[in-house]
Parts: structure tokens; C-alpha cells; sequence
């Protein structure tokens, strides 16, 4: 298989953090934007607590000790040792804040701001050049399961609106990834490109298969070949970069 996904068996540098492969990965080197990221074990970046939530964050940073802000992420205090837990909701008006952060990690609010395109735009303010910011959120195309969340301040939008909310907040190198099952357990995160999210969704179709576990497998796996898949989607991660 071509595509490359993040576990906790193996790991390799690729440009934002350590780059995991599951054993039916390929080991050649491929675009690091394309790549299927699955859920590491907790134990191997966190050693004191189970609880994986974060594990993505961390494996994209841009060092082990990056000055983090983290904005509805109260777990991220268990992966990075330099953070500041806070909103955003002081950053919205002003445009103009100083830089302090490597990396902004906004998990599942809007961060008391009001758009998601505000969001990106207090994260740029904050961010050092070439800092990084990470938005956690749902997609519009799809109902939240969760009836609190659904009417909470998480963000939610298409890939196209949260791709162009933040190049309109002037950040750039735009990459976009699905989360399954969920935001707060993410066993797998898979970029959106071609080839990574079409390898993945293949052999998603494939082993529903071999459980018959699926309905329309006809229609599953044209969606899968059309590269439609993560356009439909419960949950992205939108990772953003300030140049």
C-alpha cells in the first residue's frame, strides 16, 4: 500500500512533528502532506495518563518544547511542558497582538470569538512566523451525534470554508484532516489528499467487506475512488501555518 498512517510502532520525521507507521504502511518516502495518521499508544508521548486526546497535537509540534497556547484544551497540559490555557476571546480585536506562540492548538470552540475565520485570524496575531495553528471541528455537511455539542460554540464548516476562512486570515500551507471516530478519541486522523485519503477509504470499504458489515459496497467504493469520502466526514482538523 502507498498510503502511511501514524500508529505507535515506528516513527520518522516528516515537517510538522514524528510520523508513525502501522504495519501494512509503505515505507517509501512519499509527500509528507500525504499521509493516514492512526491513533498512537498514550504510553509512548504521554507516559502518565491513558488518555490519548492530544496525542495528534503533540506529534505535529514543531518541537518538544514549543510555547504552546491551548484554547479549549485542557488536556494539552499533559503533552507539552511551555503552555498557556486560555481563550481567545482577547485576541479577536486585535490584530495587531504580539507574537508569542509556536503553536496554537483551538480544540473544538471558537475560543469566544465569533467566525471561524475570527479564530484563525486571533491565532495569527498570536503566532511566531512559521508558527502553526491547529482547529479542531465538525463538519456542517453532517449532524453532530452529540446534542450539547451540536449547540455549543464548536466550529463548524465544509473543508472548503475552514480552507478558505484560513487563507483569508492570511495564514498559508492549509492542510486538512479526517478524524474517526471522534474529536476526542482519535484513533485515526487521515489527511485529505489524493492519495492518502483514497488508499484509506479503499481499504475501509474492503474490510467492511470482509465483515459484511456494509451496505452499498458499490456505492462505498466508487465515493472511495472519486476521492468524495472526506468531503462527507463527522470531523476535521485543519492545520495552518503562519509565514
Amino acid at each position: 500500500m502507498q498510503w502511511r498512517t501514524w500508529s505507535h510502532r515506528r516513527h520518522q520525521r516528516h515537517r510538522y512533528g514524528y510520523s508513525h507507521f502501522t504495519r501494512s504502511a509503505s515505507q517509501s518516502r512519499t509527500d509528507p502532506v500525504n499521509v493516514a495518521i492512526g491513533s498512537s499508544r498514550a504510553e509512548q508521548l504521554n507516559t502518565s495518563n491513558s488518555d490519548s486526546r492530544g496525542w495528534f497535537y503533540r506529534a505535529i509540534a514543531p518541537s518538544p518544547d514549543a510555547e504552546v497556547l491551548a484554547v479549549g484544551a485542557d488536556f494539552a497540559d499533559r503533552w507539552f511542558s511551555r503552555i498557556e490555557t486560555s481563550d481567545l476571546a482577547g485576541y479577536c480585536d486585535q490584530p495587531n497582538a504580539s507574537p508569542r506562540f509556536a503553536m496554537v492548538i483551538v480544540h473544538c470552540t471558537l475560543g469566544g470569538c465569533q467566525t471561524i475565520e475570527d479564530v484563525f485570524r486571533a491565532a495569527h496575531g498570536v503566532l511566531k512566523p512559521n508558527g502553526i495553528v491547529v482547529l479542531s471541528g465538525e463538519n456542517w455537511l453532517r449532524a453532530s451525534r452529540d446534542g450539547a455539542r451540536a449547540q455549543s460554540t464548536v466550529p463548524r464548516a465544509t473543508l472548503w470554508g475552514y480552507r478558505r476562512a484560513a487563507r483569508k486570515a492570511g495564514l498559508s500551507n492549509v492542510d486538512t484532516f479526517i478524524v474517526q471516530p471522534d474529536l476526542d478519541d482519535p484513533a485515526y486522523v487521515v489527511s485529505t489528499a489524493a492519495s492518502s485519503a483514497r488508499a484509506f477509504f479503499r481499504f475501509e470499504v474492503d474490510a467492511r467487506k470482509a465483515w459484511a458489515r456494509t451496505r452499498f459496497p458499490l456505492f462505498r467504493a466508487a465515493i472511495a475512488e472519486l476521492n468524495l469520502a472526506p468531503f462527507f466526514q463527522a470531523h476535521f482538523i485543519i492545520v495552518a501555518r503562519k509565514c
